[in-house]
C-alpha cells in the first residue's frame, strides 16, 4: 500500500470518528480541581506516514489543562488544539490525554531547581 494510500485511510478513519459521542457524566470534569495552562508550542509527529500537526506559536485557541486525581494517585494533562499537517496541508482539532503517577511530578519539579 501506497503512502498515499495510508494517509487516506488514516483520514477516512478520522472522518468516520467526527460523529461518535462519547456520553461522560458532566459532574466527572467537575469533581476535581483544574489549573488552566498556557502553551508556547506543540508538535504531534507520526514519522513513518509523514505527519506533523503542530500549533501555531501562542495560539489562543489551544486548551491546556491539568488535573490531580488522588484515588488513582495520577496527575492528568488534557490539550485540545487545532493543528495544522504542513507536509499534506491538513486542518483538525488533535485531542491529547497523558495520565501519569503523581511521584512523576516530584522529577518535574527538580528540573526547575
Amino acid at each position: 500500500m501506497s503512502k498515499k494510500e495510508r494517509l487516506k485511510k488514516l483520514l477516512q478513519c478520522f472522518e468516520s470518528l467526527k460523529d461518535v459521542k462519547f456520553i461522560i457524566d458532566k459532574d466527572y470534569f467537575l469533581k476535581y480541581p483544574e489549573a488552566i495552562l498556557t502553551l508556547n508550542y506543540a508538535i504531534a509527529r507520526f514519522i513513518k506516514s509523514e505527519l506533523g500537526f503542530k500549533i501555531q506559536q501562542d495560539d489562543p485557541k489551544v486548551f491546556f489543562s491539568a488535573k490531580h486525581i488522588p484515588e488513582k494517585k495520577q496527575i492528568t494533562i488534557h490539550i485540545r488544539m487545532p493543528v495544522k499537517d504542513e507536509w499534506k496541508k491538513i486542518t483538525e482539532f488533535l485531542d491529547i490525554d497523558i495520565y501519569f503517577p503523581q511521584e512523576e511530578l516530584a522529577k518535574i519539579t527538580k528540573l526547575l531547581d
